[in-house]
C-alpha cells in the first residue's frame, strides 16, 4: 500500500507581510500532478491545514479545489486538525464527505476514528488522531481527568481508548511536538516540555505520520517521521529541500520510505555580501531575483532605503539586516558577555546567586558593562555575592579607555558622577578641562578595560547572603512577586520570584523565605504584563503560587496583542482564579476578538475591511451597510462588547466547562498547598 504524507500547509498564510496563496495553489498543483502520477492509496494530511482557525474565503476555496481533484481522481484523502486549525469548523460536513473518500477527523470525544483499507498483504489501519491540549481530554473522558496533567498525559490516555489489533498494519496521524523533534522559526513554542509527548507512544503503530514541526525529520525511528511543511515558511527552513514523503507499506514489519522533490513558485533564501556586491549583475544573474529574500549587507554604514533600493532589483525582498561592528557588539551585549565572571571559574556555585546576577547583568548597556567588568579588576574580587554587592554601586566608576576625545570623556565623566542633568548643563560644560582635572586629581587604575577612576566608592552590602534583592524584571517575565512568610514583618526576609520559574526556583525562593508550605505564604504582586482584568480575577492573597507559575508558562510566548486579547476574554468569561485564566489562555484560539470595536457598526467595518475573511473593495463603500452586518454577527456568534473590544467564543465546550476546576487541578493544589520538607 502506497501513502503520500504532507502536513501544515497554512494555507492562507503571510510570511513578512507577504501572501503566499499564489505560492499555496503553486505547490498544490504539483502534489496534485505527483498523485495523479503515482496513483497512492491515500494521502494523509496530518493538521495545520490553514494557518488561522477562521481561514479565510480564498484560503477555504484552495483547499476545496485540492480535495475535489483528489476526490475526482479516487485518490482518498485522510485529515486531522492541528493546533492552527478550527477543530470544528475543519469537522465540518466530515459525515457526508467520508462518502467522497475525504475522511476528516472529527472534534475528540474520547474515541479516535480510524478507517480501514485493504491490500494484497491484509488490512491497514488508518487512525486518525486530531491535536489535542489537556482541557479537551478531561472534558471528554471526565472519568480519567484526574490523570491529565500535561499534553504527554492527554496523548497516553486518548491512545490507551484506541484498540489497535498489532496482528494488522497501523498508521497514525497526529498532530503533536514530540520529544527530541527540531523545531524551526515559523512553529509556536512552549516553555519548558509543557507540549512535548515521548515518541514510545507510537510503538504499536506500523508508522506515524507527524505533523506541527516543519522541518522533515524522523524522531527515535525511521517510521515515527516529520515529513515537514510543503514551502518554507521561515528563513531557518531556507536551506531544506521540501518534499512529499512517500510511505510504501508492504507486509507486516516491511515500510519502505521516499520523497519526491517539490520545487517552489519562489524560493525563500538567504543572500549576503556589500551593498556594491548584491546589487551587481555578475551577482544576481543567473539567480531568480523573484525568490523571497533575507539580504543581510556587510556595510559598515547602514544604506539609506536600503529597503528600497534592493527591491528595485529583487522586488520580493522580505527583510534585511546588517552584520558590522555595531550589530555584533550589541549582540555580544545582548548575551551578556562578561569576561569578569571568568572568575568564578572553580568557585562553589550557588546557582540562585549566579542567575540572579545574569539577569542583573542583562539589563546593563554597554558602556555599564564595561565599568562591571573594569571594577571587577580594580576591586579583585572572585566571589558570586561579591560580585551582586559590586552591581548596585559599578556605575558609579568612570572608565577611560580612549584618551583621543577628552571633551567626550568629561562629559561622561560629568554623568556618571551626578547621575542626570539638564541638556543645557551638559552642552555648556568644559569636557575637556572635566576630563584634565580628573585625570591629574584622581589616581587611575589601569585594567584590561582602560584607567578606572572609582570617584571614591564605597562597596557597601546589598545582599545579605540569604535573601536575594529585588531586580530588573526582563521582558521574558511576566509575573513578579514579593513572597513572605504569613506574619513575618522583616522586610529581609522576603524573597522576589519571577515568573516563570522552575518548580525547584520557587521551592528554593520559599525556603530563603522561612516558608514551609503553600498555605503559609503571602505573596504580593509587584509587578506584572498581564493587563488589569487579569490582574484583579487573579485572587493572589488567595490563590496557589504554582498556579500562578503555571498560568505565566502558557502565556511566555504571548505577544502584546495575545494579553489584550486574554483581558477581553476575561472580562466575557468572568474568570475567578489563575486556574480558570490559564484554561482561557490555553484555549485563546477559540475565541474571537476585534479590538476597540464597542457598536455593531464599528463591528461591521472591521469584519469586513480589517477581518481578512473578505475582499474589501473600497469602490462599494456606500453600498456597505455595517450596523445590520454587525447586528447579525452578534446574533450568529453570540458575542458581546466589552471594555477592550468586541469578544466571541465558538468553542465545543460551555464557558464553565472550559473553565471549571477539575479533579487532576485540585489534587495538584492540595499536594502543593501540603508540601513539607523542602530542599535544595
Amino acid at each position: 500500500m502506497k501513502l503520500f504524507h504532507l502536513s501544515d500547509l497554512h494555507i492562507g498564510k503571510r510570511v513578512n507581510e507577504f501572501s503566499m496563496i499564489e505560492d499555496q495553489k503553486y505547490i498544490l498543483s504539483q502534489i496534485l500532478h505527483a498523485a495523479k502520477r503515482e496513483r497512492p492509496d491515500g494521502v494523509l494530511l496530518s493538521g495545520d491545514i490553514y494557518d488561522s482557525t477562521i481561514p479565510s474565503a480564498e484560503a477555504v476555496q484552495v483547499f476545496d479545489a485540492f480535495l475535489t481533484e483528489l476526490s475526482t481522481n479516487r485518490i482518498l484523502t485522510f485529515i486531522i486538525s492541528g493546533n492552527h486549525d478550527s477543530a470544528e469548523r475543519l469537522a465540518f460536513g466530515s459525515s457526508l464527505m467520508g462518502k467522497s473518500g475525504i475522511y476528516f477527523s472529527k472534534v475528540y470525544n474520547g474515541t479516535i476514528e480510524k478507517i480501514p483499507l485493504q491490500d494484497a498483504y491484509g488490512t491497514v489501519w488508518i487512525h486518525l488522531l486530531p491535536f489535542l491540549r489537556p482541557a479537551v481530554v478531561r472534558h471528554a473522558l471526565p472519568e480519567r481527568a484526574e490523570e491529565v496533567m500535561c499534553t504527554a498525559d492527554a496523548v497516553r490516555i486518548a491512545l490507551e481508548q484506541d484498540l489497535v489489533d498489532e496482528q494488522d498494519r497501523n498508521v497514525i496521524l497526529a498532530h503533536q511536538f514530540v520529544t527530541g523533534a527540531k523545531r524551526c522559526d515559523a512553529e509556536e513554542l512552549q516553555v519548558g516540555d509543557l507540549d512535548q509527548i515521548p515518541a514510545e507512544l507510537f510503538e504499536k503503530f506500523d508508522y506515524a505520520a507527524l505533523g506541527h514541526i516543519h522541518s522533515p525529520q524522523k524522531v527515535e525511528r525511521d517510521t515515527v517521521r516529520y515529513c515537514g511543511s510543503p514551502l518554507k515558511y521561515s528563513f531557518s527552513e531556507a536551506g531544506q529541500e521540501k518534499s512529499i514523503t512517500v510511505i510504501e507499506l508492504k507486509e507486516k514489519g516491511t515500510v519502505e520510505l521516499r520523497t519526491i522533490p517539490l520545487k517552489p513558485l519562489h524560493d525563500l533564501r538567504k543572500i549576503r555580501g556589500t551593498y556594491l556586491e548584491v546589487t551587481a549583475k555578475t551577482f544576481y544573474k543567473n539567480s531568480d531575483c523573484e525568490d523571497y529574500l533575507l539580504v543581510t549587507l556587510t556595510d559598515e554604514e547602514d544604506v539609506p532605503d536600503g529597503m528600497a533600493k534592493l527591491r528595485t532589483i529583487y522586488p520580493n525582498l522580505m527583510r534585511l539586516e546588517y552584520d558590522n561592528k555595531r550589530t555584533r557588539s550589541a549582540a555580544d551585549i545582548g548575551t551578556a558577555d562578561c569576561p569578569a565572571l571568568e572568575r568564578l571559574i572553580g568557585t562553589m556555585a550557588n546557582v540562585d546567586e549566579l542567575d540572579w546576577l545574569g539577569k542583573q547583568l542583562e539589563s546593563f548597556d554597554r558602556y555599564e558593562l564595561l565599568q562591571f567588568n573594569a571594577a571587577v579588576e580594580r576591586f579583585g574580587l572572585s566571589a558570586a555575592d561579591e560580585l551582586i554587592d559590586l552591581s548596585f554601586c559599578a556605575r558609579e566608576v568612570t572608565v577611560v579607555s580612549d584618551f583621543t576625545d577628552l571633551e567626550k570623556t568629561g562629559k561622561c565623566h560629568y554623568l556618571t558622577v551626578h547621575g542626570a542633568c539638564d541638556p543645557k548643563e551638559l552642552e555648556n560644560l568644559d569636557g575637556k578641562e572635566t576630563a584634565l582635572a580628573l585625570i591629574s586629581g584622581q589616581p587611575g587604575y589601569v585594567t584590561r578595560y582602560g584607567v578606572v577612576y572609582d570617584n571614591g566608592i564605597k562597596l557597601e552590602q546589598a545582599y545579605d547572603r540569604k535573601h536575594l534583592p529585588p531586580i530588573w524584571m526582563p521582558e521574558s517575565c511576566i509575573m513578579e512577586l514579593k513572597l513572605r512568610a504569613t506574619g513575618e514583618d522583616d522586610p529581609k526576609k522576603q524573597e522576589w520570584v519571577q515568573l516563570p520559574a522552575s518548580r525547584m526556583k520557587l521551592e528554593r525562593a520559599m525556603l530563603r523565605a522561612g516558608i514551609a508550605s503553600c498555605g503559609e505564604m503571602q505573596m504580593l504582586v509587584t509587578d506584572s504584563r498581564f493587563p488589569d482584568e487579569v490582574n484583579c480575577a487573579l485572587d493572589v492573597e488567595h490563590g496557589s503560587l504554582f498556579e500562578l507559575n503555571r498560568l505565566c508558562q502558557i502565556c511566555s510566548n504571548f505577544k502584546e496583542q495575545d494579553f489584550v486579547k486574554l483581558g477581553a476574554v476575561c472580562q466575557m468569561a468572568k474568570p475567578a482564579c489563575a486556574a480558570n485564566i490559564r484554561q482561557l489562555a490555553e484555549n485563546l484560539d477559540q475565541f474571537d476578538f476585534a479590538p476597540n470595536v464597542h457598536t455593531p457598526e464599528e463591528l461591521g467595518k472591521y469584519m469586513i475591511q480589517q477581518s481578512g475573511h473578505y475582499e474589501y473593495d473600497e469602490n462599494l463603500e456606500d453600498f456597505y451597510n455595517y450596523g445590520d452586518y454587525g447586528v447579525k454577527r452578534i446574533l450568529q456568534d453570540d458575542g458581546v462588547f466589552v471594555d477592550r473590544g468586541y469578544v466571541s467564543y465558538h468553542g465545543t465546550l460551555t464557558l464553565d466547562e472550559l473553565m471549571r476546576d477539575d479533579p487532576a487541578e485540585n489534587y495538584q493544589q492540595e499536594q502543593e498547598a501540603n508540601m513539607e520538607g523542602m530542599t535544595w
